[in-house]
């Protein structure tokens, strides 16, 4: 196996390991405090519900991209589930 090849896959044929990239570290940062934002938001300005839900939407988004590019089906059906509920959540409140 090629050095490069051991960073995307475990000594363990047919066992994947996600690959750890900056742009992984990022979307999840982005998806962790987005979503931190909204709920920081909703406790703090219940009004702004609106805003909150954009605060979801951006965070599930960034966290959906993770799940695809890491191959983690749980997360990534999660995620889309969140992601639903918040642009139906938008929806009513635009």
């Amino acid at each position: 196996m090629s050095a490069s090849t051991r960073n995307v896959f475990s000594e363990t044929p047919g066992h994947f390991r996600p690959r750890s990239t900056g742009l992984n570290a990022c979307l999840s940062a982005i998806g962790a405090l987005f979503g931190i934002a909204g709920t920081g938001l909703l406790a703090a300005l219940p009004d702004q519900v609106a805003l909150v839900f954009v605060l979801y939407v951006i965070s599930n988004l960034a966290w959906v991209a993770v799940a695809i590019r890491t191959r983690q089906p749980w997360l990534l059906l999660m995620n889309v589930v969140y992601l639903s509920i918040g642009v139906l959540g938008l929806s009513h409140h635009l």
